[in-house]
C-alpha cells in the first residue's frame, strides 16, 4: 500500500513536469530540489541555535530561493538551447551552488 501511493507520487510529479517544464526528470532536477531542502534545513537550523539573526535567516532564504530558481530556469533552458548555449545553462548552477556553498562556512 505504501509502495503503491508512493509510485503514484512520484508519477504525479513526473505528469507535472512533463505538462509545465516540457522537460524529462532527471537527476540535476531531484538534486536541486534537494540542494534547495537541505540548504533551507541547515539554515533554519542555524537560526534556532542563535547562530545566524533573523535578518541574516532571512537573507539566506532569499538567496537560496533566487539559486533554486536560477538552476530551475537553467535546468527547462538546457533543453531548448543549441550545443554551447546549453553546455552554458548547464554548468551555471553547479558553479553558482559551488560558489554558495565555498562562501557560507565563511560567513559563520
Amino acid at each position: 500500500m505504501v509502495r503503491a501511493g508512493r509510485h503514484r507520487r512520484l508519477h504525479t510529479f513526473g505528469l507535472g513536469n512533463r505538462a509545465f517544464l516540457e522537460s524529462p526528470i532527471t537527476t540535476e532536477l531531484l538534486l536541486f530540489v534537494a540542494w534547495g531542502a537541505l540548504e533551507l534545513y541547515a539554515t533554519c537550523a542555524l537560526e534556532a541555535g542563535g547562530t545566524l539573526g533573523l535578518t541574516a535567516t532571512w537573507c539566506l532564504v532569499a538567496i537560496i530561493f533566487c539559486v533554486f530558481a536560477l538552476s530551475l530556469t537553467c535546468y527547462v533552458l538546457y533543453y531548448r538551447l543549441a550545443a554551447t548555449p546549453s553546455f552554458i545553462a548547464g554548468a551555471l548552477p553547479l558553479g553558482v551552488v559551488g560558489i554558495f556553498s565555498a562562501i557560507l562556512p565563511l560567513l559563520l
